[in-house]
């Protein structure tokens, strides 16, 4: 089994076109995602994510938009780890399953460290050059 995290991603990446379709574009979404969950009009994700129900959050994301199955294909697994800032993508040696896509979902850090202003700024984020959060409370979701 091995872990695949977003900087060793980032790196490989580098070396790659930029397209829509680019893994970091669809990490960033997720993140957003994550981001939009936290805020007071977010329960209804915040519910999905926390079922832990891999189905469910698959057919979420795909609703948003976010088609990791197009990626990874059909027998795609997602895990969440609500202990970690970070995500990753575990390859694990199952033909019909090759790939776990973990998703870092933290509690919600307090208004502190990340406000709903903050938060509402990630979520409406288009700059297709920014694929993470300046601030670090707000997870890289893999």
């Amino acid at each position: 089994m091995q872990r695949i995290t977003y900087a060793q991603l980032d790196t490989f990446c580098t070396l790659q076109s930029r397209s829509s379709n680019d893994l970091r574009a669809v990490t960033k979404k997720i993140s957003q995602l994550i981001a939009k969950s936290w805020l007071p009009d977010g329960e209804d994700i915040r519910k999905v994510f926390l079922s832990q129900d891999s189905k469910e959050i698959l057919k979420m994301l795909k609703k948003k938009g976010i088609a990791l199955e197009s990626i990874f294909g059909p027998s795609l697994e997602i895990k969440i780890d609500t202990n970690s800032f970070e995500g990753y993508i575990e390859e694990v040696r199952n033909i019909q399953q090759p790939f776990i896509f973990v998703i870092s979902y933290p509690p919600k850090p307090t208004e502190f460290n990340v406000s709903d202003q903050e938060l509402t700024q990630w979520v409406e984020n288009n700059n297709s050059n920014q694929f993470v959060s300046d601030n670090l409370y707000i997870p890289v979701s893999f």
